[in-house]
């Protein structure tokens, strides 16, 4: 069934390593220091702000541009974050470094934040490139958008392509444009737009070593 697969795309955050929840809680503390510090919003107009954003289905960060910030400098703080405890993955860097595929990190992080994390796993260089929330225009997995706007940047054909991903969310929209998917999880629930449920990424990454 993976014969056809062309080309790989990985996702970074909690796909590349696993599902770290004090990573995961760096984040929103970030969120929180940017506002509540830097623009100094109260701590209502905060939370009212977080509701509107959770509840936009277009996947965007339109309300951060409505209040006049510009969004790669929100981006460049809120991704500036520590990552290392993330730890070498001397399996990884193997299996990464002799598939033949074309290979990609879609993310909705910066560039910034990528090379932290690929320097920490010391699988810098592997990927052929590196597609960031800037490069998609600022429009965040799983909007239907930014996957068009990955496709033509890399003239990729969703066919070839398998998605590997924590991210439901982001399964769901690959799985649309007819991607293969591969939910990296510890979850036992099976969805139709799975195709593989891996328990990690040396898991994932055997599908296509065989």
């Amino acid at each position: 069934m993976v014969k056809h697969i062309r080309n790989l795309v990985f996702d970074l955050d909690g796909t590349l390593y696993s599902e770290n929840p004090d990573i995961e809680a760096r984040f929103g503390d970030k969120i929180a220091e940017f506002f509540l510090c830097e623009q100094k919003m109260s701590e209502d107009d905060f939370k009212n702000l977080i509701k509107q954003w959770k509840s936009r289905n277009d996947a965007d960060i339109s309300s951060i541009v409505e209040l006049g910030i510009n969004p790669g400098h929100f981006m460049d703080f809120v991704c500036d974050i520590d990552v290392s405890e993330i730890e070498y993955n001397e399996n990884l860097k193997n299996k990464i470094s002799l598939l033949p595929h074309n290979k990609i990190i879609y993310t909705n992080s910066t560039h910034a934040h990528v090379g932290s994390v690929l320097k920490n796993l010391k699988i810098s260089g592997l990927f052929d490139d590196v597609f960031t929330i800037r490069d998609g225009g600022f429009m965040l997995k799983p909007d239907k958008k930014s996957f068009e706007k990955f496709f033509g940047t890399y003239s990729i054909n969703p066919a070839e392509t398998a998605m590997i991903e924590d991210s439901l969310k982001n399964l769901k929209t690959a799985k649309d444009f007819g991607m293969t998917t591969i939910w990296v999880t510890g979850e036992k629930e099976k969805y139709p737009f799975v195709d593989y449920k891996v328990k990690d990424i040396n898991e994932a990454l055997d599908i296509f070593a065989k």
